[in-house]
């Protein structure tokens, strides 16, 4: 009786510890699908944020929108070119005419400075309409530079259009170009590091 007494006792002592590793194993298993639950909503965050998600909606809306804006903005600069195209890669492409009076684009490499001044503006401006239809403010650093007297008249007209227009609430610019003050509704001058608030 006593060998059955210890035999018994070791066989419940066995099923304790059984059943505490069946507790053990629910528990991690239990664990296991919360964290294959974590995983499959983090592949599908990944899989909306990734490359055939968002960002390819965002890239095709961007590739059909960016143009049209561009167009519009840069239009009125008056330059000899009809229409603006992105490649895929975003490449940016002018429809210009040619001496052969069929119109080709050419590359952005082949346009005079002041012209890439006027696009580059065009692209930011169309850049903050594309991320918000309205932008809050715009910084531009010496955006006169390489442009003509004309074309510096025109991008005058573009800053008071972009204030009358309500385009962009804020304009900050940074330039030597006294006549775009005409533009401005506050005018600061900065000198050796001291500003002096102008009107």
């Amino acid at each position: 009786i006593l060998n059955l007494t210890e035999k018994l006792g070791n066989i419940e002592g066995e099923l304790k510890r059984i059943q505490k590793e069946i507790e053990i194993y629910h528990e991690t298993l239990k664990e296991i699908k919360k964290i294959n639950a974590k995983i499959y909503k983090y592949e599908k965050i990944e899989f909306a944020l990734g490359t055939k998600g968002i960002q390819k909606v965002i890239r095709e809306n961007a590739l059909y929108r960016l143009p049209k804006i561009v167009n519009i903005i840069f239009s009125s600069f008056d330059f000899p070119f009809s229409q603006i195209k992105f490649s895929e890669n975003f490449d940016i492409f002018l429809l210009a005419p040619t001496i052969e009076k069929k119109d080709r684009f050419v590359n952005i490499n082949s346009i005079s400075g002041g012209q890439r001044v006027a696009l580059g503006l065009a692209l930011r401006i169309a850049i903050s309409r594309f991320l918000s239809n309205k932008a809050d403010f715009l910084i531009l650093d010496e955006p006169t530079v390489h442009l003509d007297n004309q074309r510096r008249n025109d991008l005058i007209n573009i800053l008071i259009d972009l204030k009358e227009k309500s385009l962009v609430n804020q304009l900050i610019l940074v330039t030597h170009d006294t006549e775009v003050e005409d533009a401005a509704d506050t005018i600061y001058y900065v000198k050796n590091g001291k500003v002096q608030l102008v009107s």
